[in-house]
């Protein structure tokens, strides 16, 4: 019951607010989530969702930038957006640079030097201003992978890079196939979201 282990709680709340340094949490870096939950726990999973053209890439492109500005490192599966726009747009956000210009070769002068030195710098694992950051890692990969196939790429890719991710992004749940289909959306909305978990 919770009668039972209050004293419990009671001392990890004293522990808490004694040792704040020992909480661990992930900071999104939007201000309004952090304020209302402090941030996410590892181990959990969020799913964002909206309409067509919400802005769901970009707010996850955004949420993968301020991680990696926190030194984490962050794996994209990009399943609707082929691997050299995702790399740009990250350039784009990590050198505040214009995507438009990179897309085109058309940055100005001042923004070619920018985007020159966040590449140097990026090579050194620090971003534009020198400071440490994490590693980002990107796959390409078909619309139609299960939540099978992103656990052991997941495994491969960390055999092969040396590096455990704290977070995994997946761009989007949406398309993927459930391991085992039924046939009925939700529900396999539904697996695809537990079997990633």
């Amino acid at each position: 019951t919770v009668e039972e282990d209050a004293d419990e709680r009671l001392n990890d709340y004293t522990r808490i607010k004694e040792h704040p340094e020992e909480i661990n949490l992930i900071k999104t870096g939007f201000k309004h989530i952090d304020e209302a939950i402090i941030g996410w726990g590892y181990g959990s999973e969020n799913i964002v969702c909206g309409r067509k053209g919400d802005g769901k890439s970009t707010m996850l492109l955004n949420l993968g930038y301020y991680l990696w500005k926190q030194n984490k490192n962050i794996l994209f599966y990009s399943l609707e957006i082929d691997k050299k726009q995702y790399e740009r747009r990250w350039d784009a956000r990590a050198a505040l640079v214009s995507s438009k210009g990179l897309k085109s070769g058309q940055l100005s002068e001042e923004e070619e030097k920018t985007y020159k030195e966040y590449i140097n710098n990026l090579k050194n694992h620090k971003d534009m201003f020198g400071k440490p950051v994490g590693s980002v890692y990107i796959v390409d990969c078909p619309s139609n992978v299960t939540p099978s196939f992103v656990s052991a790429k997941t495994e491969e890719i960390e055999k092969k890079t040396g590096i455990v991710y704290d977070v995994v992004i997946v761009d989007y749940m949406g398309i993927m196939n459930a391991n085992m289909p039924t046939g009925v959306i939700r529900d396999d909305l539904g697996s695809i979201a537990l079997d990633l978990k």
